[in-house]
Order: structure tokens, then sequence, then C-alpha cells
């Protein structure tokens, strides 16, 4: 690969970690597989490759902020490598995940820098300089990215490529092999990990209920998809209960709203800029203090100039207000931001709230939205989401990227945009109501039902292991230990891999690096011993 190359995707790269809605497309394993697979001739082995990064990383869900791996700086370096050096895509993905946790030190510095731009912008709001406002929550914090993301992903390209053939070459026979069984079974990571963030343990026949689906009828996601809707939606209630909560949220959304006959009144236009602000772009200067406050100051700006901007020391104030540490779930937690416009809007015609309850505001109601949000979008809708697609391609179909395209379609212009409008008509008060409906709570469970019921099926399908040990008889048969765990129950050894991990994890000091070491272990010891 020339220098070139390795820099063009190194660019590409930190496109993709810009992180605003529009780009993280590019994020996702998936779509970096299929465009990797395009670049470099082979659209099969990216697909395959990305498909099993996603798989592996399927929860790869920012927890407080917290990027737990890096899945698309190990998709950009393993799909490139793994097509040049016509390596086994399993083995890829032996390189792939430990690149991923390896990585994540570089996000945590890129937070730690962007520290100073939160500062700025108190130094910037007190100057009334919004250019440099904007500065600090958008361009400034990328070009920090620029090197961190760069300079690691075109020298990685530009060394590995060239150097893959001859390492892979060197290795002995039994350690290749146990790369490959790697590969085979390091699905079960994220199968796990999806199902313990799902965190209903009650739910779990409901795993077993897609196992066997899968595994004895051989039933498509698509297909297993539909009977885990049906399932879900008798356990809440069927009809009825589908109504029951509708109308619930329909009470909410009319006849709660607070008195909008004020005398300054919040433009469609203004309250329309910081809803694109907050969903699109709250992101980019995330750091290790105030997590998305600069980001929300921007997103907030064009109402409060508004209300505020013919009194520069209440401008500043409010502007300060909405700097501080704030972090949740973006999407369902839009509603907060738009109930905060609201209070802004009371405390502009002179209601009697003092402003310190719109920060109140935020950080009371922050935590419950972050659960909601990340519980629903990111360990329940998504998986259900990417299962149908990592199966699609898996099986080379480039259709298959359309999950790459779910956030920005049904978390930000459908969820996002409305939750903002919820939350700005309704106030403080009804959202909290809100959040303590029973509603929620079958929500969550039918949700439960359709990811366990999908976890089981993708575990079946793509987690592999099995024994390569037999038995010779002084009679001279030969007896395949394999056949017999197979007329035992079908899909047992993946079954057992997957609940030993699972066990294990529940574990107080347990963690998912040490759960890979544990798989390496297992795959390079039972290659040497000949068992598996």
């Amino acid at each position: 690969m020339t220098i070139f190359v390795a820099l063009g995707l190194g660019l590409l790269y930190w496109i993709a970690e810009y992180d605003t809605i529009l780009t993280n497309s590019l994020k996702w394993p998936l779509f970096v597989g299929l465009l990797l697979g395009l670049l470099f001739g082979d659209v099969k082995t990216g697909l395959y490759i990305g498909a099993s990064i996603e798989m592996i990383f399927i929860v790869n869900t920012s927890v407080g902020g917290n990027l737990p791996a890096d899945k698309t700086i190990a998709t950009f370096v393993s799909v490139p490598i793994a097509i040049l050096s016509n390596m086994e895509p399993e083995m890829a993905l032996a390189i792939a995940v430990p690149l991923a946790t390896l990585a994540k030190p570089l996000d945590d510095l890129r937070r730690m820098i962007n520290v100073y731009w939160n500062k700025k912008a108190s130094h910037d709001i007190d100057k009334l300089n919004i250019t440099q406002l904007k500065l600090d929550a958008w361009v400034y914090p990328a070009l920090v990215q620029l090197p961190l993301r760069v300079i690691p992903v075109t020298l990685l390209l530009y060394f590995g490529a060239g150097s893959a053939d001859a390492i892979v070459s060197a290795l002995p026979e039994w350690v290749t092999h146990g790369l490959n069984i790697l590969g085979g079974i390091l699905p079960a990571m994220g199968m796990v990990a999806c199902v313990r963030m799902i965190g209903r343990k009650n739910l779990l026949p409901y795993f077993l209920l897609g196992y066997f689906a899968s595994e004895v009828f051989g039933l498509e996601s698509i297909v297993l998809a539909i009977f885990a809707g049906i399932i879900a939606f008798i356990t809440i209630g069927g009809p009825e209960g589908f109504k029951a909560t509708t109308d619930t949220l329909s009470s909410f959304a009319g006849g709660e709203a607070e008195d909008r006959q004020l005398e300054r009144r919040l433009s469609k236009k203004a309250l329309r800029k910081t809803r694109y602000r907050g969903v699109f772009a709250h992101r980019i200067a995330q750091d290790m203090e105030n997590f998305y406050g600069t980001g929300f100051c921007v997103a907030a700006q064009p109402c409060l100039e508004e209300l505020y901007g013919d009194d520069p020391e209440a401008y500043k104030a409010a502007l300060h207000r909405h700097l501080v540490p704030y972090i949740t779930e973006p999407t369902w937690g839009a509603c907060i931001q738009g109930a905060a416009m609201a209070m802004e809007e009371q405390i502009a015609n002179g209601a009697d709230i003092d402003p310190s309850m719109v920060v109140s505001l935020r950080t009371g109601l922050m935590g419950p939205f972050a659960g909601l949000g990340d519980t629903i979008n990111g360990y329940i809708l998504k998986p259900i989401v990417n299962s149908i697609g990592i199966s699609m391609a898996l099986a080379g179909n480039p259709l298959g990227v359309f999950p790459a395209f779910w956030p920005l379609v049904f978390q930000n212009f459908i969820v996002g945009y409305n939750m903002f409008d919820l939350g700005y008509k309704l106030g403080k008060n009804s959202l909290l109501k809100l959040l303590k409906g029973g509603w929620i709570d079958k929500i969550m469970v039918g949700a439960g039902i359709l990811g366990m019921t999908m976890m089981g099926g993708l575990t079946s399908k793509y987690v592999k292991l099995s024994t390569i040990v037999d038995f010779q008889l002084s009679t001279g048969e030969t007896y395949i230990l394999q056949d017999y765990f197979d007329m035992l129950l079908p899909g047992l050894l993946p079954l057992v891999l997957f609940f030993v991990s699972y066990w294990y994890m529940s574990r107080p000091k347990a963690n998912y690096t040490k759960l890979v070491v544990i798989f390496f272990a297992i795959s390079l010891l039972g290659s040497l011993a000949g068992i598996i």
C-alpha cells in the first residue's frame, strides 16, 4: 500500500470520527467494510469482516461519554490488510479485536484536550464572541483529532499491509489454526454484552428460544424477528395492552402543555436551530469534565439570543447556564433541552423562576433519560436492527449495510426531533410524570424479548466452536466426539461457551478485556492440544 492511500484512509477515518450524526454512518463497521471492499476489489471479504466486527461489538455504546472500544479503527485497518494479504477473515478478526481495545486511549486523550475548549468557550461568552464560541464547539476540537486519528491509521496501514504476509507465513500452523478458531468464538463476546445490557434475567428463556429456533429450524434473522415481535406483542397484553400504552402517551401529548401566551415567545426558527444543533452536533467538543456542555451551549444559543439578545448581561448568564457539565442519551434526552428552552422562555417573560432551576432541571433529568435512551436505542433496538443487517452482510449482500443509517433516520429525525418538541411543550413536571408511567416498563419488556430472541439466533448462527477429538477402538471403528455432542443437543458447545462467558462476566471483577484474553487462551491452547 502506498503512503498516499494509507494517508487517504487515515483522513477518511478522521472524518468518520468528526462525531456528527451526518458522518456517523462512516463509523459503522458494516458500512466501512463495504466501502473498503469496493476500494480494494473484494466486497465479500470487506462485508464479512465488517459484519463480524459489528457483531463482536454489537453493544459498543458510549456510556457516560466513555466508548469501551474503537471498532471503527479496527475495521479501517483490518479490512485492507486482510484483502491485500489474502488473509483469512477469521485471522483478520484476531487483529481487529485487540486493536479496537488498544486504540481507546486515543479517544480519552481527545476528550482530555477538549477541556481547554470548554474553558475558552467561557471566556468567549464573557466577550459575547459567538463566532469563536461556535469554533470552540465545532472546529477546534476537530482539528485536535486530526493527528490523533490520521497518524496511527496511516502508519498501521502503510507498514502493516506490507508485512502481514510475511508475519502470517512465519507463524506455526497451530497458531494460525488457533487464530481462526478465535475468529469463530469472538462473536460470543458481543452476544454476552448485549444480553447483560438488556439486564433482565427472567427473559433468558427467550434467548434459548431464539437459539434453538435458529439451530434446529434454521430460521433466518428477519423471520425470527417477526416471530419474536409477535411473542413480545402478546406478552405486553396484545391489542388491549398496546391501546392502553398509546392512550397513556396521548394523554401526555395533549392537555398538559404549559401556557405559551407570552410576550417573548420563541420562534419556530430559533427552536429548529437549537433542535438541529442539539441532535446533530452535540458530541464534537465532548470533554472529560463537561461532557457535552460546550455542544449543548452552542445548540441553545439561537433560542437564548432571541430571548436575551437585547440584554447582554442576561444573555451571557444564560449561555453560561448551558455551558456546565451535561450528559445524557441525546435523542430521547432531547426533551430535556426542549423543557429547558421552555423554562428560559418563562424566565425571559418575568416568571418567578430562579435561573439556577434550569441547571437543576438538566442535571435531575439527564440520568433517567440516559438510562431510558441507552437501553432502548443502544441495547435493544440497535442489536435487533444490526442482527438483520449482519446476517445479510455475512452472506455477501451489500444491502446489509442499512443499519448504518438507522440512527440518522430513526433516532434523530424521528425520536430526537419529536422528543425535543415534547419537552418544550410539556415542561418539567409532565416529563417527570412521563418517566414514572408504567408504559415504559411494558416497552422495555417487549423490546427485551425481541433483543433476547435475536441474540439467541445470532449466537446459533455465528458463534463457532467444535471439537476434533476422535477415538479409535480396538475393533478399528472411529468415534467422533462432536457427532455425539450433536446427537445430545444441537449446537451444544457454542451454547456452553455463551453461558460460561455470561456467568464469568457476571462476576464483580470481570471485564471484556479479560474475556478476550480467555478466548485467546482457549483458541491457542485448544489448537496446540489438537482438541478444537
